[in-house]
C-alpha cells in the first residue's frame, strides 16, 4: 500500500509540473490533488510511531471557523512547540469510523480538536473563536498530561 501512495504522489508531482493546458485534463489534476493529499497523510501516519499523540482536527466543507482557524493558526501550527509534539492531522467530520478512531466519542461540531494518545481522547477544544483561545485551551489539555 505504501508503495503505490509513494507512486501516486511522485506521479502527481510530475503532472503538476508539466501544467498541461488541456481543460479536459482539469478532472485528472483534481483526481492528482486529492490522491497525493491522501498520499500525504497516509504516509505521515505511517511514519508516526503507534502511540504517538496527534492532534486531530475534524472539519467540513463550508466551516467559516474551520477557515478562521486555518488562516490564523493552521499556517504557523506545525512550527510552534505544540505542533512538533503533537502533529496535526486533519479529518472531515463523516471520516471519523473509516479514519480508524471508531472508540472517540461523538464529534458533533467543527471544528473540534481532539488530543490523542494513540489509544484514547485526552482532551477537547470544541469551536474556535481565536487565536488566544485555541492556546490557552490547547496549553491547558497539555498541562494537564502526565509527565513520561
Amino acid at each position: 500500500m505504501c508503495a503505490v501512495i509513494v507512486y501516486l504522489h511522485h506521479l502527481a508531482i510530475e503532472y503538476f509540473q508539466l501544467n498541461i493546458p488541456n481543460p479536459k485534463s482539469r478532472w485528472l489534476r483534481v483526481w492528482l490533488f486529492a490522491a497525493c493529499a491522501l498520499a500525504t497523510t497516509q504516509t505521515a501516519r505511517a511514519l508516526l510511531p503507534s502511540g504517538t499523540p496527534v492532534l486531530l482536527m475534524f472539519e467540513e466543507d463550508h466551516c467559516p471557523y474551520c477557515e478562521k482557524w486555518k488562516h490564523e493558526v493552521g499556517v504557523i501550527y506545525h512550527k510552534t512547540p505544540q505542533g512538533k509534539q503533537f502533529p496535526l492531522e486533519m479529518l472531515d467530520i463523516d471520516d471519523i469510523d473509516s479514519a480508524g478512531y471508531g472508540a472517540l466519542p461523538a464529534v458533533i461540531y467543527t471544528p473540534t480538536f481532539v488530543l490523542w494518545n494513540g489509544k484514547a481522547e485526552v482532551g477537547r477544544i470544541t469551536g474556535y473563536n481565536s487565536e488566544d483561545f485555541f492556546w490557552g485551551l490547547l496549553d491547558q489539555i497539555i498541562d494537564g498530561l502526565p509527565n513520561d
